[in-house]
């Protein structure tokens, strides 16, 4: 599109470069057409899917698992948010992410800030984000003191292993 706007403002005087500025414009909209229609139809077919076994984040429901003792991950997204769909399909929906949190008995939320919920927004303020992405891992108790360690707040950016080292 900013290549169609940039041939637009060109504004070629010879006809010949008129009829070249109309083709590649035309040729980029064809693009931009047939890419979108590609990416709608491999969606549909599962080839983006990511591991949905998450829980609708409220908080009384991660108050709820923190008093009962368990290890909590909790998501927060948008469905607008491009880096966190990345991070979904590059570190949250990998095999690896998705054994850790079996293994380690993780429970998972995902709070949706796509319409700005307000006890979403109230739980990104609490830990000072004004946005998403936001990732907080709450660690198991400790056996011997009885006490759970700080939450941890991973980075914007996932990978794998940031996700491995942080549960580990």
């Amino acid at each position: 599109l900013t290549f169609m706007i940039w041939l637009a403002k060109l504004r070629p005087e010879k006809r010949a470069g008129k009829i070249v500025a109309l083709f590649l414009m035309l040729g980029s909209l064809g693009f931009v057409i047939s890419t979108c229609t590609l990416s709608r139809h491999k969606a549909e077919e599962g080839a983006f899917a990511v591991w949905e076994d998450w829980e609708p984040y409220t908080e009384a429901r991660l108050n709820k698992l923190l008093r009962e003792g368990h290890p909590v991950f909790v998501n927060m997204t948008a469905a607008w948010c491009i880096t966190c769909k990345v991070n979904e399909k590059v570190a949250l929906s990998t095999e690896t992410t998705r054994k850790i949190f079996k293994e380690k008995n993780i429970r998972t939320l995902k709070g949706d800030w796509t319409n700005q919920d307000s006890e979403i927004t109230k739980y990104l303020a609490s830990y000072g984000r004004n946005g998403v992405p936001l990732y907080v891992y709450y660690p198991l108790r400790d056996e011997e003191t009885g006490k759970r360690p700080e939450a941890v707040i991973l980075p914007q950016i996932l990978t794998t292993n940031t996700m491995t080292e942080t549960i580990q």
